[in-house]
């Protein structure tokens, strides 16, 4: 442990540690890198990253100190509540108006996050790729799915991982087809990665971001396996978020374009999500990803019911996964 510091905070699927310290009277959270070779880079980058979105007006935690010899980094403590947490005991209760305002102040936080933050954001921060694009989709995201789900997982033959492959290629490469704005991507805008501090929400693990479309990040905070949100809910926030981005920023774009975008880039963002709980699961020794499988699954599968041949082989292997984890003991 760094000398000073107090409790370990363990963090979800990073190999990154976080600890608390006492910093002139105030705790404040000190990150140490990964022991990857990536490791300080990836650290420069979220404090490079973090100062620009706070200097924008994101709701970021400050970066105090960032040491680029040893790539700790000491920032501003949010405290612990994640929207996760309230977000499930709101739809526990049933209080669907706490979960509207919880959800509508979240997507004002993107809308500023992809349109003030890609002002003067410099490609050289980025630890990993600039850009979002089709080719990063299929190389990052669907081969990614088909190695550590469909192949080490549900056990496909070279048949189906040829089918699969062909399905998945096409539906990254249908990526160019849609001329939203360039944005600044998150990458991981999921409600884990959203701390609630003040009454507000305020983002965390921005270290990936890049330049990209909005509809990804948009996908990834609805569509997230960790609060499953009724259809209805679903729908009311992309009304929201379609006329919050033609009130706010430049740009003007329809409800039916954004929800056609949202189908396809949540799609390719819950085959990630599945491919990231299997590895965490089963080879990294976080089991508590296990629980969030079957609920990806189960989206994944009512989001692409109406598009059955084109996805014939996906449907296959997610329901052979879907199977498998049912049955299989924890």
């Amino acid at each position: 442990m760094i000398p000073g510091t107090h409790c370990k905070i363990t963090p979800d699927g990073s190999n990154r540690r976080f600890y608390r310290q006492m910093r002139r009277g105030e705790f404040a959270i000190v990150m140490e890198p990964g022991e990857s070779p990536g490791g300080i880079a990836e650290a420069e980058s979220y404090a490079q990253i973090g100062r620009h979105l706070h200097q924008k007006g994101v709701s970021v935690p400050e970066i105090y100190e960032f040491d680029s010899k040893t790539g700790i980094i000491t920032m501003e403590d949010l405290g612990d509540i994640h929207l996760q947490t309230i977000a499930l005991q709101g739809l526990r209760a049933g209080d669907v108006q706490t979960i509207q305002t919880l959800y509508e102040k979240t997507i004002d936080l993107m809308i500023t996050m992809q349109f003030e933050g890609i002002k003067g954001f410099k490609s050289t921060w980025c630890f990993d790729t600039p850009t979002y694009d089709p080719d990063f989709a299929f190389q990052r995201e669907a081969l990614y799915f088909i190695n550590e789900f469909a192949c080490d997982y549900a056990g496909i033959d070279q048949k189906q991982q040829g089918e699969l492959t062909g399905e998945l290629y096409r539906l990254c490469m249908s990526l160019s087809n849609f001329s939203g704005p360039v944005c600044l991507l998150h990458r991981d805008f999921q409600s884990r990665n959203i701390l609630w501090h003040k009454d507000a929400p305020w983002l965390i693990d921005f270290q990936g971001a890049r330049q990209g479309p909005p509809f990804y990040d948009l996908a990834s905070l609805l569509l997230d396996p960790y609060v499953q949100l009724p259809d209805a809910l679903i729908n009311n926030f992309l009304e929201f978020y379609t006329e919050s981005v033609n009130t706010k920023t430049y740009r003007r774009l329809t409800y039916g374009e954004i929800h056609k975008a949202f189908k396809t880039y949540g799609t390719i963002r819950l085959i990630q999500a599945i491919a990231a709980y299997s590895l965490l699961w089963r080879k990294k020794g976080k089991t508590h990803f296990r629980r969030y499988l079957e609920p990806a699954i189960e989206r994944l599968l009512r989001l692409i019911e109406c598009e059955a041949s084109a996805f014939a082989a996906l449907k296959t292997v997610l329901q052979h996964g879907l199977d498998k984890v049912k049955t299989q003991s924890p």
